[in-house]
């Protein structure tokens, strides 16, 4: 195919697929698409997907279509033979209107549920026994772990781009009380541009964030933020679940692995605590966890 900027970067041949739209598609085409996956390795170098493949923005409410599931697990797995690289096209973005009509059902529909969902598991294992400070909940959502971090004496400051699930967290925050409301600040950011302040908190967690660039970029943006002697914790979900092959309801998003966390972390400054996958309670998946610790001087 000659020399391309493509060619130069990714490998020798680029396969290229683009707008299958996978929403309004048929399953002869997903069959189609599929077959065309196991064809690559033998086709180039890397894949790259231009744009509109499961084709849910503007048209559907959810994530992916459920049949897009055998996509994503394909994927996946293509992803362990030859590097695969995705442009978004216009229907297919997680973006903040999108996570605001989310947000706006789930409250809509569950509203108790969401109230009182009980913080991370994980979370609470790792960093109930540290010493209170600054903490940094970036991806907050609905705040649960930020009212439970309020609750065990710190400060924290609550970032998210969805406005509906903010203001829950601040009526939640206030309705325990005025001591766990004045605790928290809560600031409407988009994690794919939103840069915290240097060096300034003693915790900084990220749970479950569908990450908009890279992994190492958003990993190493997030830890520009923790104090020395601070702690980092991130949780992702893997798309499919590596015992069964299985799509899990994190198929097609980007999310936290433990090679692309620990990898953005410079080993002379952080010590690594947590890294590891640990299958969820609920059986629907494995999650990601990883804690570190910042020992480098100012």
């Amino acid at each position: 195919m000659g020399e391309s900027i493509f060619g130069a970067v990714l490998g020798r041949t680029l396969v290229i697929v683009s707008d299958a739209h996978l929403g309004v598609a048929s399953p002869d085409t997903e069959e189609a698409l599929l077959e065309f996956f196991d064809a690559v390795p033998g086709l180039g170098d890397c894949l790259l997907i231009n744009g509109d493949l499961f084709d849910f923005w503007f048209t559907y409410s959810r994530v992916i279509p459920r049949r897009g599931f055998h996509v994503a697990a394909a994927l996946a797995r293509l992803r362990r033979r030859v590097p695969i690289v995705l442009v978004g096209g216009n229907h297919d973005r997680w973006d903040r209107d999108f996570w605001e009509r989310r947000w706006a059902q789930a409250l809509r529909e569950h509203p108790d549920a969401v109230a009182n969902r009980a913080p991370n598991a994980h979370l609470v294992a790792a960093v109930a026994d540290l010493e209170p400070g600054r903490a940094l909940d970036a991806g907050c959502g609905h705040g649960a772990e930020a009212i439970w971090l309020a609750a065990s004496g710190w400060r924290v400051t609550a970032v998210d781009f969805a406005a509906t699930a903010l203001h829950q967290g601040q009526v939640t925050a206030r309705e325990i009380g005025p001591d766990i409301a004045e605790r928290i600040e809560w600031v409407e950011g988009d994690l794919a541009t939103w840069e915290p302040p240097a060096r300034r908190f003693d915790l900084v967690i990220s749970l479950y964030v569908h990450v908009a660039g890279t992994v190492h970029e958003m990993v190493g943006r997030l830890a520009r933020a923790v104090a020395p002697g601070g702690t980092l914790f991130l949780v992702g979900h893997l798309p499919v679940d590596p015992a069964t092959g299985e799509p899990s309801p994190a198929a097609g998003q980007v999310q936290v692995t433990e090679a692309e966390a620990v990898g953005a972390l410079d080993a002379r400054d952080w010590d690594i605590v947590i890294a590891e996958e640990r299958v969820r309670a609920k059986g629907d998946g494995v999650d990601v966890v990883v804690c570190a610790r910042y020992h480098a001087e100012l």
